[in-house]
């Protein structure tokens, strides 16, 4: 039960409606948002901004947030994708047919640095519509 609340709560971040949620889900997002904001020092404004693609703001603390909450989801261990992990959770969260297509597209995405791999793990996930 907490994986999947897990899941759902790194999904519902990058749906940016939280209010579908069920409370306990919230407070799980709530901790990794706050965790990986208060780490990496940024801002519910940038965020939304990733969120709604608009590229305004984003910058190496964003990206560095986006790394961080993947790896709260267990999208991204030590620098590397986990296919197996993202495959899993994509599938049991969002319950869509096409959550192995959307993994084989991102599963190859590579980043020049480590915060740069969760940036583009979320730009990928976005384009192959596993975020809304």
């Amino acid at each position: 039960m907490k994986q999947i609340l897990l899941v759902v709560a790194c999904l519902a971040l990058a749906a940016a409606d939280l209010r579908r949620l069920p409370e306990e889900q919230r407070k799980v997002v709530q901790e990794h948002v706050m965790h990986c904001m208060q780490l990496e020092d940024v801002s519910m404004e940038q965020i939304q901004s990733l969120i709604n693609g608009t590229n305004d703001g984003i910058d190496a603390k964003l990206k560095c947030y986006t790394n961080c909450f993947f790896e709260q989801c267990g999208f991204i261990v030590n620098g590397q994708l986990q296919p197996d992990v993202m495959l899993e959770k994509l599938t049991d969260a969002l319950g869509i047919d096409n959550v192995a297509d959307v993994v084989a597209n991102c599963k190859n995405i590579k980043g020049t640095e480590k915060c740069e791999l969760g940036y583009q793990l979320h730009q990928c996930l976005k384009k192959n519509s596993a975020l809304i």
